[in-house]
């Protein structure tokens, strides 16, 4: 749930910041709020993506045996 708040506060939050800003400074701090925007939702959905991997991978992982089934 976390991952979905950052990228919704990178998606509307950073854009909104990234949209007041001019471009005719000659420092471009747009460019720098893009950068941000663009790469932290990247980030996180590959966060997200990396974390769904696993939760399947756990959720379909090998039974394990039984001790009283082993014998043991």
């Amino acid at each position: 749930m976390a991952l979905i708040w950052i990228l919704g506060s990178l998606a509307v939050g950073v854009d909104f910041l990234h949209s007041l800003l001019p471009d005719d400074f000659a420092f471009r701090p747009d460019r720098i709020l893009g950068l941000i925007e663009e790469g932290g939702e990247m980030l996180v959905v590959s966060a997200a993506s990396a974390y769904s991997a696993y939760l399947l991978r756990w959720y379909f992982r090998a039974a394990e045996p039984n001790a009283a089934e082993v014998g043991g």
